[in-house]
């Protein structure tokens, strides 16, 4: 028998190792509260450092970028001295374009064209240094814009003519010296310079800056300029108060997890952005938290092995002294197993154990000496077979290896007798019985015991002729009446033939129809008699006959021919409602046809304090689950509630002393047991006593097994 370490250790030994591990558990539990603070902690630095990091390098650009600014704002300065120095209401002279054409070629101010829109429409210009800056319907417009003076005030991007280029125009009022206001100036910027300007100050990888006007649209940025005009993005959120603000959202352009700033340009409608992707920002925190996680797990194994290590040295000693001790047992056992053995060897009856499948399997595994000397075979011979009924005579069938199966499964015990062919030759009754005692999925283990009947079965038939004879005395007088009456009238019938064939000479001679109508009746008298005398030397006969199919209604009839008389001189009518149709049933003919006189007898005395008139019993019978029932029911004063459950055991009985042997219904109850039935009683709500029996159909009986 194997045990595991668990088993064999002692409470004590379990206590500590559930407190060791309980230890261990609150040391993990403590060191990841430790490191989870740590991490905590770790995380919102490592993202404050990257709202810095994006803020500072914000700042940066934003300087950078209002130097470019300032430096439109110079462009604006001269584009309006220009204006106040050439006369009103003239043409800018050559000189103006010229100048004002360098300057839009000059790369870092990113202007695509230039123009002026005077208040005489005659009087505008551009540099002719790009495509025209404005349509005739729109120069009106700009014309009538109302702007600040001395402000840069920056319109809606637009797509250029080329696919991946756009223009940004920016708007001011060139104001003269004496304070008129000299039309309106155009600055149309070019937005992939500008991109490009924005993109040669990203510092490190994955930066991106970008340029917003106030109400939040996108002008200009270091990635996906086309792009994001055409969509017309919007930044998510606007410096606060003090100008700046950094938070942590995902790319409106690709979704990507990012930190970022935004910086107001001062004096300015516009602001920057600088975002920094998260990962790359937490590079060091992921790096960080990687080396903790690592100490994290070191530790936490530590506590583990540290754990184990006290458990296997405080219970090395231990466990060997279990497995010392599962050893001694281990050997008890054996030893007892070896004494169970001898002792199941020694005693006067097989025992046996089986395993009941499926399919009606019965594979017997295991079985005392028992089993061999009760057949007086040897081992070798019992091992050979599948099991004790091989020996049978005659073989169970099929039909009797389902119906034992359903037996176990049911009610998980079983009983069957067989005759079985022993050594010396001799057949010899055989009583097994099987039970249930676990099961594995499909498959019923089995305990089974097989004892020697052979005596037992001498005494019951000793038995069961005891009580028929006693039946037979007790029916004596009725059987007697039975007899006197063809008698009679066979004597009557004789006597008066004889005188028709006298030979006084005064009398005429008999017709011969008469005296053949006569020898008729005097035959019909001597079958009836015969009959009678047939049946009792059948009653008296022993049980040695075999299981045969029988006719219910045959039984019934042969019941009421030797108890009609006994019947009717105690004023008890008989009814009978059994169908034509029922299906024989498996027992023998006069066994049955005890159980039924026994049955009617008792209900004549049952009903002896009645009134006559009321005294009746009826005999129904049908077909109910396969089997056959057949009910006798009385009307008498039914069974005593305290004796039902002893009504069929043996020598007990209600009758006074001296009356009945208490035998009856225990010989009946064994009676239909041996033909694979059953009997019961009980006191129906009509009132009197009722007994069902229960017989098996001829053409599907079953009660044996194999062993």
């Amino acid at each position: 028998m194997r045990r595991s370490l668990l088993a064999l250790m002692s409470r004590q030994v379990r206590g500590e190792v559930i407190g060791v591990l309980l230890i261990a558990l609150a040391l993990i539990v403590l060191q990841l509260a430790v490191w989870v603070l740590v991490l905590d902690r770790a995380t919102a630095g490592a993202e404050q450092a990257g709202l810095v990091r994006v803020r500072l390098a914000a700042e940066t650009i934003e300087q950078a970028v209002r130097r470019q600014i300032d430096a439109l704002d110079r462009f604006e300065f001269n584009l309006s001295q220009f204006a106040h120095r050439w006369p009103e209401g003239s043409a800018a002279p050559a000189y103006f374009a010229q100048r004002l054409r360098r300057l839009a070629l000059d790369r870092r101010y990113n202007i695509s064209t230039v123009a002026h829109f005077n208040i005489d429409p005659a009087l505008d210009w551009h540099a002719d240094t790009g495509p025209e800056a404005r349509g005739p319907s729109d120069a009106d417009a700009i014309r009538n814009m109302v702007l600040p003076p001395d402000t840069l005030v920056v319109g809606d991007p637009e797509l250029a003519a080329e696919p991946t280029n756009w223009l940004i125009p920016v708007y001011f009022r060139p104001t003269l010296d004496n304070g008129t206001v000299a039309g309106v100036g155009l600055l149309t910027l070019d937005g992939a310079e500008l991109s490009a300007t924005l993109g040669r100050l990203v510092s490190w990888p994955g930066q991106q800056v970008a340029m917003w006007r106030q109400d939040g649209r996108y002008l200009a940025g270091s990635v996906n300029g086309v792009m994001a005009v055409q969509r017309r993005l919007t930044a998510p959120a606007r410096p606060g108060p003090d100008g700046r603000i950094q938070l942590r959202l995902l790319s409106l352009l690709n979704g990507e997890d990012r930190f970022v700033a935004f910086k107001q340009i001062e004096n300015q409608g516009l602001f920057i952005s600088v975002s920094s992707p998260a990962a790359y920002e937490l590079t060091s925190y992921y790096r960080f938290r990687t080396i903790m996680l690592s100490l994290e797990a070191s530790v936490v194994a530590l506590i583990i092995g540290t754990a184990f290590l006290v458990l296997i040295l405080r219970s090395r000693a231990r466990v060997r002294l279990a497995l010392s001790q599962a050893e001694t047992e281990q050997d008890a056992f054996e030893r007892q197993h070896a004494e169970l053995e001898h002792i199941l060897d020694g005693v006067d009856a097989g025992v046996y154990r089986m395993r009941v499948g499926p399919g009606d399997r019965f594979v017997r595994y295991d079985y005392n000496a028992g089993v061999a000397r009760l057949i007086g075979r040897t081992m070798e011979e019992v091992g050979k077979v599948r099991g004790v009924l091989a020996f049978a005579e005659p073989q169970p069938t099929e039909a009797h290896r389902l119906a034992s199966l359903v037996d176990l499964q049911q009610t998980g015990h079983h009983t069957y007798e067989a005759q079985i062919r022993c050594g010396d030759g001799h057949l010899r009754w055989m009583r097994f019985q099987l039970r249930v005692v676990g099961h594995d999925g499909d498959i019923m283990e089995c305990v089974g015991l097989m004892t020697d009947i052979e005596v037992e079965k001498a005494a019951t038939a000793s038995a069961i002729m005891a009580a028929r004879l006693a039946t037979l005395g007790e029916l004596s007088a009725g059987i007697a009446h039975e007899m006197k009456q063809p008698l009679t009238v066979i004597a009557l019938l004789a006597e008066t033939t004889e005188s028709m064939l006298s030979d006084e000479p005064d009398t005429p001679p008999p017709p011969l129809g008469e005296i053949a109508k006569m020898q008729r009746r005097i035959v019909t008298m001597v079958q009836r008699a015969t009959a009678i005398t047939d049946h009792l030397r059948g009653v008296a006969r022993g049980q040695d006959s075999a299981m045969e199919p029988v006719s219910l209604p045959e039984a019934v009839d042969g019941a009421l021919m030797l108890c009609r008389s006994s019947l009717r001189e105690a004023q008890i009518d008989v009814t009978i409602d059994i169908p034509a149709e029922l299906p024989l049933v498996i027992g023998r003919l006069v066994l049955i046809e005890q159980v039924l006189m026994n049955l009617l007898m008792n209900a004549r005395d049952a009903m002896a304090t009645i009134p006559a008139g009321d005294r009746r019993v009826a005999i129904t019978a049908g077909l109910e689950d396969d089997v056959l029932r057949v009910r006798v029911h009385d009307s008498g004063p039914g069974i005593p509630l305290h004796v039902l459950p002893r009504l069929f055991q043996a020598f007990f009985t209600t009758k006074p002393v001296g009356v009945g042997t208490g035998l009856g219904l225990s010989i009946c109850l064994g009676i239909l047991k041996s033909c694979g039935g059953d009997i019961v009683a009980a006191n129906p709500s009509g009132g009197g006593a009722e007994f069902t029996l229960t017989l098996l159909r001829a053409d599907r009986a079953g009660h044996a097994a194999a062993t």
